[in-house]
């Protein structure tokens, strides 16, 4: 939904992504998973979309074995720590102007995919979630694919819809 939503609000980006799974892959063939390592640009927004549209904003509690220091702070062992990653996914610590959605940020100037320590959509450590190449693969094959055949837009005068999520 996130993904259709963000190809409806960014137009341009929609465009471009559409632009290279032509040029790569055309029509002859549905795009697979062997493409991606040819298509930079779907990679990036894909990339940039698991960043602003935070479908899981905190991962599951942690607890330390030991007593630690973090920020400053003393935390004892067993203190249960649930990670905030919408906090570090929209911090201009790591991500300048976190708010726009500009998936050129995960491009090199000669168009290499960029990897980014901060960008932990399924968490971090040892209990990231499982399911992690699997989701990324049906993401990229999901979103090439309906790219290579439809064209997302709005009604004629319908408005932009909000970007806003809903974690309730």
């Amino acid at each position: 939904d996130w993904f259709i939503l963000y190809m409806v609000v960014f137009p341009e980006i929609q465009k471009k992504c559409r632009e290279e799974i032509d040029r790569v892959v055309g029509h002859a063939r549905k795009v697979n998973m062997e493409d991606k390592g040819n298509l930079p640009y779907v990679t990036a927004t894909l990339n940039e979309l698991q960043r602003v549209a935070n479908i899981a904003p905190f991962t599951i509690p942690h607890s330390g074995l030991n007593d630690a220091e973090l920020g400053g702070y003393m935390l004892p062992a067993k203190t249960v720590i649930i990670p905030l990653i919408a906090a570090i996914h929209m911090n201009e610590e790591y991500f300048k102007e976190p708010e726009e959605f500009r998936p050129e940020r995960w491009l090199t100037n000669d168009n290499k995919v960029i990897k980014i320590d901060q960008h932990i959509p399924f968490g971090l450590g040892p209990h990231r979630c499982l399911g992690e190449n699997l989701a990324k693969m049906e993401l990229f094959i999901f979103a090439t694919n309906f790219l290579q055949q439809y064209n997302f837009k709005l009604p004629e005068g319908h408005p932009t819809p909000s970007l806003e999520g809903d974690h309730s």
